[in-house]
């Protein structure tokens, strides 16, 4: 990995977003229908807010960086969900 490849770090971690969305709850389905909780839509709802977020923060202002500012906003929601998870 080269550095400053930031690239492949949002390119990571869109596409993993993805595989566990589209592959691995596909399958699952497949194999047997699941059954979830309307929490877990909270948890969907989440994802994909955070993966398109993360697209928009690459697109705006200076292209293919994320800023200090925008990366202290992901962690502030990141560290919300966390919190929210356990309460």
């Amino acid at each position: 990995v080269f550095k400053n490849d930031t690239a492949l770090a949002i390119g990571n971690l869109i596409g993993s977003s993805m595989l566990n969305l589209c592959l691995i709850l596909g399958l699952g389905a497949v194999i047997k229908p699941l059954s979830f909780s309307a929490e877990f839509n909270d948890n969907l709802t989440l994802l994909a807010i955070s993966t398109t977020a993360i697209w928009i923060f690459t697109n705006i202002g200076e292209k293919n960086k994320i800023t200090r500012f925008q990366g202290i906003l992901m962690f502030l929601v990141f560290s919300i969900y966390i919190v929210k998870l356990f309460l």
